[in-house]
């Protein structure tokens, strides 16, 4: 006993040692990895703010570009204007002038000569004439652009401004100086929503990067937003134009699928750690795990070789395997009730053997079938064992490419079962086709399913019309106020009065008896009860009269009888002092009898019309 525990004591010492060991490897392993995945996802992380940074440079520059061009076109046909100025402060074309600059600058949309701050000139006319006279150095919103353009002598840029003609626009105005005094200006329009566009502002070349336009108003320093962004951004960059107090800024958009990434990326990374950490640990334990679990198995295996030897033995089928020319390889069978070859001497033997000719092809076919196919397949036959004819299913499971596995069982029983319940089933079909009542079989929804002869000869109807109908079309029931399925839905009908309309127009009294079958669908008899319902009405006629004649006797034929009987009484007792004579007395009592006598005829009467 002693050395059984020290055995057991030095082996859980071997097992503490080796998990402990195992442990301090996976979790270093743990370690290692995360910090490998960390610097990786900091490094992409970086090329990726990096690559934004660029993108942010990138559009910057284009849309810098693209209005320093814009700026430049400008302050050339500003300065074209200018040159052709008069001394006389006008333009001798300047619809052609103006034409010229609109057509190979589409951005542009005007132009104005402006002498001492006051507009004399426009091109085009219908657009601009509204600000016509206009002096711009009485203006609030122009006298600080105009006079910046005059103290530094310098083109500069005004707007976005709302046009007194309407529209807004930028207003690129050039002082001139003649002989060292100011003059005026010459001014170009520039249409806001084209200077948007051509600077490109709108649309950029990253979905992620979105421009800004704003401008600094000098006498407040209050920021005016003309394209705005609003949304939540990682990086921004501005630049500020001379010449015109333009601010463009440039947002890098937080993309939330970066972000997404990037923490799915550090939940892969730190469920790799621990997978690497529990590979190593399970990599160092694996080898005592194994000898365990063989010796499980090993015990495991023999369980199931026990199991499976009992589940084969209680398998009351003969089990066979055969090769591809359905030669017997092995087989088992618990009983020898229904085998050929009692002496279990099969194996090496063929099919042909025990099984005619077409049968054996038949089999060889589904075995082949089944082993190029991998598909199970069974095939039914028929023997004759002892002066007895045997029926057998044979399914064909394929073992490998080479053998296959045939179950043999002996259906002989099923067969007869299925034989008596055809023929049961011919005779129950055959007594309701020959019965004299329409029995009907609906589907759930009150559709005809089928009907017997008897229906279809009450109906009028081919088997086929009558099929595709609804049972509440061809009839319904007295008084109710619903259809026959619907009602059946709630309460059985065990006999109801009801019509039913046949293929040509007719109405046939019928009686109904139906239920709904636990399928939910309904099976009906229905009884033609006409000449039935002729003969009630008949006897209902009959009772009627004879009520009448009963209440002719109660009230009409007692009063002349009543009448007779008084003058009789009277004559006897009142004879003596009587004040009636005895004709009136004769009289009264030949009125009385005559009505009495008319009362009966009437009787008679309507007792023979009773009787018709």
């Amino acid at each position: 006993m002693q050395i059984g525990k020290n055995k057991i004591d030095d082996q859980s010492l071997l097992w503490g040692r080796f998990f402990k060991k195992a442990f301090l490897f996976g979790t270093g392993s743990f370690f290692l990895v995360a910090i490998l995945c960390y610097f990786a996802i900091s490094i992409s992380f970086k090329v990726y703010k990096q690559q934004e940074h660029e993108n942010m440079d990138a559009q910057l520059d284009i849309v810098k570009s693209r209005i320093s061009r814009v700026m430049r076109i400008t302050n050339l046909e500003a300065f074209n204007v200018a040159l052709q100025i008069s001394d006389a402060g006008t333009i001798m074309k300047i619809d052609s002038v103006g034409e010229a600059i609109i057509q190979r600058n589409p951005f542009i949309s005007g132009i104005e000569i402006v002498p001492d701050g006051i507009i004399t000139e426009v091109y085009p006319y219908e657009r601009h004439k509204e600000a016509l006279n206009l002096n711009i150095l009485q203006l609030p919103s122009a006298r600080a652009s105009a006079m910046k353009a005059v103290e530094t002598k310098k083109i500069f840029y005004a707007g976005p401004l709302e046009l007194k003609q309407g529209g807004e626009a930028l207003i690129a105005r050039l002082p001139i100086f003649r002989r060292g005094k100011f003059w005026g200006f010459s001014a170009i329009i520039i249409d806001f929503d084209a200077f948007i566009e051509e600077a490109g502002m709108r649309k950029t070349n990253d979905d992620n990067v979105h421009v800004k336009f704003s401008r600094m108003d000098p006498s407040t320093g209050n920021e005016e937003v003309f394209l705005d962004f609003d949304g939540n951004y990682s990086q921004k960059k501005t630049y500020e134009f001379e010449d015109s107090n333009w601010v463009v800024s440039v947002y890098s958009a937080i993309n939330d699928s970066v972000y997404f990434v990037l923490v799915f990326f550090i939940l892969t990374s730190f469920m790799i750690s621990i997978g690497a950490g529990y590979f190593i640990y399970e990599r160092f334990k694996k080898p005592i795990i194994l000898e365990n679990q063989l010796d499980e198995k090993s015990k495991e295996l023999l369980r199931q070789n026990d199991y499976f030897s009992s589940l084969i033995n209680a398998i009351p089928d003969f089990v066979f395997i055969v090769d591809k020319d359905c030669v017997l390889l092995n087989f088992h069978s618990s009983s020898l009730e229904g085998l050929v070859d009692k002496t279990l001497n099969f194996i090496g033997k063929s099919v042909d053997d025990y099984l005619g000719k077409e049968t054996s092809q038949k089999l060889r076919r589904k075995v082949r079938y089944t082993l190029i196919n991998n598909e199970d397949t069974s095939h039914n036959y028929h023997l004759i064992l002892d002066g007895k004819k045997e029926y057998f299913e044979a399914r064909i499971v394929r073992i490998n490419e080479n053998e296959a596995l045939v179950l043999v069982r002996n259906i002989s029983k099923i067969v007869q079962a299925n034989t008596r319940l055809y023929e049961s089933e011919n005779k129950y079909r055959h007594l309701v086709q020959q019965a004299p009542d329409c029995i009907f079989h609906t589907d759930t929804d009150g559709l005809i399913l089928s009907v017997n002869k008897a229906g279809l000869a009450m109906t009028g109807y081919s088997r086929k019309d009558l099929e595709n109908k609804n049972i509440d079309v061809c009839i319904k029931l007295d008084n109710a106020e619903e259809n026959l399925s619907s009602y059946l839905k709630k309460t059985s009908l065990t006999s109801h009065s009801a019509i039913i309309y046949t293929a040509n127009g007719e109405e046939i009294a019928a009686e109904v008896s139906a239920s709904v079958a636990p399928d939910g669908t309904i099976l009906g008899i229905a009884r033609d009860i006409t000449e039935r319902k002729k003969y009630i009405d008949s006897i209902e006629q009959q009772n009627d009269k004879l009520k009448e004649i009963a209440w002719i006797q109660s009230h009409e034929v007692r009063a002349p009888l009543s009448k007779i009987l008084s003058l009789i009484d009277y004559f006897k007792h009142s004879y003596s002092h009587a004040t009636l004579t005895t004709e009136e007395i004769l009289a009264h009592v030949e009125s009385a009898s005559h009505e009495l006598d008319k009362k009966i005829r009437e009787i008679v009467k309507k007792a023979e019309e009773a009787e018709k």
